[in-house]
């Protein structure tokens, strides 16, 4: 078995997992990021730093059938289906935060604690134009006072309609014209970081699930002591039986 390596941007890897051509692998750990952690992620994108490397399998057809995968993965809700080509075998604190960022709340199946915690709790992950730091604002009072922000969904989806709309309710609420061009060029600067993003893909493919498995343990290197056993579970890995010896 030899893996692939190669580049791609972060948002080829997310649209792909929007879409259901990767669907994350029933194995990982819970949603642990909190909103520090979302706002030194968003930062880092914001500055242009690698966004690291993420494990994908692309099992044999046979393969698929057994395999285990998450009903959602922070508002996004998969459809059960045993057709889906490749598994996202790490990164679900990443994608999961990014998923949050594009969609926004939605009807969600089953968001973790530390999830309603981050995201669900009336707040917005914003970009302050004026000093381009990220934070998360009270969606109330940002409604009430006009401020001079940018939520992050408008970032990674580059939606250049919101923008159109946010400057003219920016100019409504009494906010200088520098400083609504300050908002627009700090936008299209994310937006552009985004785009621009790249991540390490490596994939492993067409190898049976046990080798799976153990590209899985070592590349990744789970922190669980049960990983082992939960990718047994995830990809249908029969235990392994141990003979009892005849008696002599």
């Amino acid at each position: 078995m030899k893996p692939k390596f190669f580049t791609c941007s972060l948002k080829e890897v997310l649209d792909d997992i929007s879409s259901a051509e990767v669907i994350p692998a029933d194995l990982q750990e819970p949603y642990s990021w909190s909103k520090s952690d979302v706002i030194s992620f968003a930062e880092n994108i914001f500055k242009g730093y690698p966004m690291g490397n993420v494990v994908v399998w692309h099992p044999k057809d046979e393969d698929k059938s057994g395999v285990c995968v998450l009903p959602s993965m922070g508002p996004l809700n998969f459809l059960p289906s045993s057709g889906h080509n490749t598994y996202l075998l790490d990164g679900i604190n990443r994608f999961t935060s990014l998923l949050w960022m594009r969609h926004g709340l939605c009807d969600v199946w089953a968001p973790s604690e530390m999830e309603k915690e981050t995201w669900l709790d009336g707040t917005e992950l914003m970009l302050d134009p004026k000093t381009e730091q990220f934070a998360f604002y009270d969606m109330v009072e940002v409604r009430k006072s006009k401020k001079l922000l940018i939520p992050a969904s408008v970032f990674i989806n580059d939606d250049m309609a919101y923008m159109r709309e946010w400057a003219n309710n920016m100019e409504a609420a009494g906010h200088s014209r520098a400083d609504i061009d300050l908002g627009i060029a700090a936008q299209e600067k994310a937006a552009n970081m985004f785009r621009e993003s790249r991540m390490t893909v490596t994939e492993v493919r067409g190898v049976s699930p046990l080798e799976a498995k153990d590209a899985y343990l070592n590349i990744c290197r789970p922190k669980s002591e049960d990983a082992a056993a939960k990718f047994d579970v995830f990809a249908s890995i029969e235990p392994e039986v141990e003979l009892t010896p005849p008696a002599p």
